[in-house]
Formats: structure tokens, C-alpha cells, sequence
């Protein structure tokens, strides 16, 4: 299971965990592992909704940062040649506000799933264009020598 601390509730860092469960996922085992903390200036303080997936032999963690009621919410990533880290960050967020041409404004809560054509696709949230309510976008994703890279869309939901 990968979860986060509530540190931004309180001043104190934010970690992003990776921890085993029992075989019936009722039960925390063992310790929790720290797999990446807030350090960027674009997160603003947090990290947070984890997606961890396997592309190849490399592990990539993505997760969103920034607070998520501003445009300044996004999507960024890290990769790790093992399970428990460490993970690297990409030196810059995958999907910001301008990175989407402000098509979609504070883009997060991701998630990567997988479609009938075996091509992967990133869905997530971002706020309307009257900023009235979240809305549910999914765009092309590709993973190539250690890189994730943002392809057609986003296209709403």
C-alpha cells in the first residue's frame, strides 16, 4: 500500500509511504518505508494522492503537490530501479496548469490505467473553466528511458 502522512495539516513534513499489508488487506505489516517528501517549490508544502506503477524494470511513483484548490496544484513523478526506493524526482512537474496550456487549471489527483490497446492514460481532476466544480480529464502517457511524457488530451469526462 502506498499512503501519505497528513503532515501539511500541521506544519511537519509530508511523506509519501510504501508499507505491506496482510494477504486479506486488513492489516498494516511491518514498517512503513519512506519513499519521497515535499522539496520542491511548485508543491507548496505537500505531497500527496501516490500512484505507483512498474514500467519495464523501473518503478515510477507519481503524486500530486501544491495546494489543490489554486492553479498551482500538479502532477509530478519519480523513478527507482527498486520497489523501496530510491525514488528520483523528475527536475520538473509532468502537468501543471501551464503545461496544459491552462486547458485545465490545477491538475491532480491522478491515477494510470491501462486500456484495451495496451496504451497507458493518466486520468485525474482539475477545475472547471468557471472554476465552479472538479472535473474528471484523461490524456495519452508514455514511458521511455526513465521519462514520462504527456501525449493527446486532456480530453474531459
Amino acid at each position: 500500500m502506498v499512503w501519505k502522512n497528513d503532515g501539511n495539516c500541521c506544519g511537519v513534513r509530508t511523506w509519501l509511504h510504501l508499507q505491506s499489508v496482510s494477504a486479506d488487506g486488513t492489516r498494516l505489516e511491518g514498517e512503513p518505508v519512506r519513499l519521497l517528501t515535499q522539496d520542491r517549490e511548485w508543491e507548496g508544502g505537500v505531497v500527496e494522492a501516490p500512484t505507483l506503477i512498474k514500467r519495464g524494470r523501473q518503478y515510477v511513483l507519481l503524486y500530486s503537490g501544491g495546494p489543490y484548490h489554486t492553479d498551482a496544484y500538479g502532477i509530478g513523478y519519480a523513478v527507482a530501479d527498486h520497489l523501496t526506493g530510491p525514488y528520483i524526482k523528475a527536475p520538473a512537474p509532468l502537468m501543471t496548469t501551464d503545461t496544459l496550456s491552462g486547458s485545465v487549471r490545477g491538475p491532480g489527483g491522478q491515477d494510470v490505467v491501462t486500456g484495451a490497446d495496451g496504451r497507458d492514460r493518466i486520468v485525474f481532476h482539475g477545475w472547471s473553466a468557471d472554476r465552479s466544480r472538479r472535473m474528471m480529464y484523461t490524456a495519452d502517457l508514455s514511458f521511455s528511458g526513465g521519462r514520462l511524457t504527456v501525449g493527446a488530451g486532456p480530453a474531459s469526462q
